[in-house]
């Protein structure tokens, strides 16, 4: 039998080419196979890493509204206090301010901490049943009971004083014996809550500022129809005869911080100088009324100070200091003059008050302020 050598090399080139084409055909499948497994890694890690950063954003967010939850209940600082001591310890504080809310007293009020231990608070699952919050204590941290009696007699005081006040809104201004009348049941009111206050404060050993301070919400309401009746005798609240609901018609610039120092003013003798309260001034109301005095402190300052440099917001108004060598005249002599029909609305007079002290005196519409 014949050997056709080239037929022999022929077929070898053509079975070498296809090999060739074999191998070069696998290694591009296997660059797109690479560049595919890149691709999907790429795509994982991205994926991967945007998950994380969603899972770190919710994180962030749970943490920032657990604060804010804490610190609207417990303050500021109390709430610092019980997230350095972890997440467990900060929602457990959260359940027992719910029960204290329940109770109608202000969890901030319920709660004395000192140096932070390492000790968790006990579990209150059970507590949150209760139809009263128990006492607890955890190293330092201590949140005081409130007995159940105490509680519904405190807030029916709170009702009666908080009615009262709102009753003084419906009261003409005219009526002089409605007025003198609810002067009467006021002083009455506040005297009986003293009494008791003071009672149930020696029984349960507790604490007039601590729980058996007013809540919230009555405190606010209180403070709140005070503002209602100094507009009222401004003549600015209105009242819907069909929804009865109340409208405060804003002033200028000078009639708002007249009306601003007579409700401060009015607000601090009610609630923490006057003589009818035996003892140590309510810690809630206080920090209201004194903010708000400090707020109405700062825009009366800024006033003058608008006024002095010709800014006034209040068009023509003076800024009124003796000249080639004058004395100041006295808060008497700046009050005949005013009489006199001498002073304008929001014109600012530097004068020597009682003591001999230099003061600025803002004219408003019911004399100077």
């Amino acid at each position: 039998m014949a050997f056709n050598f080239g037929a022999f090399l022929g077929g070898g080139a053509r079975g070498g080419t296809r090999t060739i084409e074999r191998f070069a055909q696998q290694n591009r499948d296997d660059e797109v196979t690479k560049e595919a497994q890149q691709w999907q890694i790429a795509t994982e890690a991205r994926a991967a890493s945007r998950a994380r950063k969603t899972a770190r954003a919710a994180k962030q967010k749970d943490a920032e509204t657990l604060l804010a939850s804490l610190s609207f209940h417990f303050g500021d600082e109390n709430a610092a206090k019980f997230v350095e001591k972890g997440k467990g310890f900060a929602q457990e504080a959260l359940k027992q301010a719910d029960l204290y809310v329940k109770a109608g007293v202000d969890p901030a009020t319920q709660v004395k901490i000192g140096q932070i231990t390492g000790e968790d608070l006990p579990d209150v699952t059970s507590a949150s049943a209760a139809t009263a919050p128990q006492g607890l204590t955890t190293g330092s941290i201590t949140f005081k009971p409130i007995p159940p009696k105490v509680k519904a007699e405190k807030n029916s005081w709170e009702d009666k004083l908080s009615s009262h006040y709102e009753a003084k809104i419906s009261i003409p201004l005219n009526d002089a014996d409605a007025l003198t009348e609810w002067e009467r049941q006021k002083t009455i009111l506040k005297q009986g809550h003293a009494e008791w206050k003071a009672a149930a404060t020696k029984d349960s050993g507790g604490d007039p500022s601590g729980q058996l301070g007013v809540d919230q919400a009555r405190g606010n309401t209180m403070l709140n129809n005070i503002s209602k009746n100094v507009y009222k005798e401004f003549d600015r609240l209105q009242t819907d005869t069909t929804t009865l609901v109340e409208t405060i018609m804003r002033g200028n610039a000078v009639e708002e911080l007249e009306i601003n120092e007579i409700i401060v003013n009015r607000q601090e003798q009610e609630f923490i100088n006057n003589p009818i309260e035996d003892f140590v001034p309510d810690k809630f109301m206080q920090q209201k009324i004194l903010g708000a005095k400090k707020a109405y402190e700062e825009r009366a300052n800024a006033y003058v100070r608008q006024v002095s440099r010709n800014n006034s917001p209040v068009e023509g108004a003076r800024f009124i200091i003796p000249t080639n060598g004058q004395d100041l005249p006295t808060r008497e002599e700046i009050e005949a003059n005013d009489a006199a029909g001498k002073y304008k609305v929001g014109d600012v007079i530097k004068h020597l008050d009682n003591n001999g002290v230099e003061q600025y005196g803002i004219v408003g519409t019911r004399g100077i302020f």
